[in-house]
């Protein structure tokens, strides 16, 4: 083996070891959308009550200062100058990010493909590949290969794996949009 065949050698091995990663990661991002809900609703009901919290707070303040020599401040003052409201407002950005991410990438999905991701990651609790394939109407190998491709879509989606994927060419017959979600 000459050193320019070493070299590709190589290069193909990496690049088979960065879309591993990129499905491996892709998998557990789908995983955790479930969780990922269950949080940002969780931020969601904190920031109403902080909300809630300051509002009270500014009534009773503009009570004891009486006659109006100092002016009340807003609620939005007072939470924008507020360290934890404002890390909780953050959070709630990441963790609303993550979760549009995931839904733009499967509503680019093929029907069928989009089905077996929703059964398998986004229901109370994973369906078994039984269950999807009586679902959807194919057999359980086929959903099993379905299920991969839709995650090396999501993978090329969520990590920009496109140079991967031009190189070799594989995987990459109907995907509309090779852009980095």
């Amino acid at each position: 083996m000459d050193i320019k065949q070493a070299s590709e050698h190589c290069e193909r091995l990496m690049i088979k070891d960065a879309l591993s990663s990129a499905i491996e990661l892709t998998k557990l991002n789908l995983e955790g959308y479930r969780g990922q809900k269950e949080y940002v609703g969780n931020l969601i009901e904190q920031q109403a009550g902080m909300c809630q919290d300051v509002q009270s707070m500014t009534v009773v303040y503009g009570e004891k200062i009486g006659h109006g020599s100092a002016p009340r401040p807003a609620p939005g003052e007072i939470l924008a100058e507020d360290p934890e409201y404002q890390e909780l407002k953050h959070k709630l950005k990441e963790a609303r990010g993550t979760l549009e991410r995931i839904e733009r990438i499967t509503s680019l999905l093929a029907p069928t493909e989009k089905k077996i991701i929703e059964l398998r990651y986004f229901g109370s609790k994973p369906e078994q590949w039984q269950i999807i394939a009586w679902k959807v109407g194919y057999s359980e190998t086929q959903c099993r290969r379905l299920h991969v491709k839709a995650l090396r879509f999501a993978a090329v989606s969520m990590f920009g794996m496109d140079d991967v994927y031009r190189k070799h060419g594989r995987f990459m017959d109907n995907i509309p949009n090779k852009t980095v979600i």
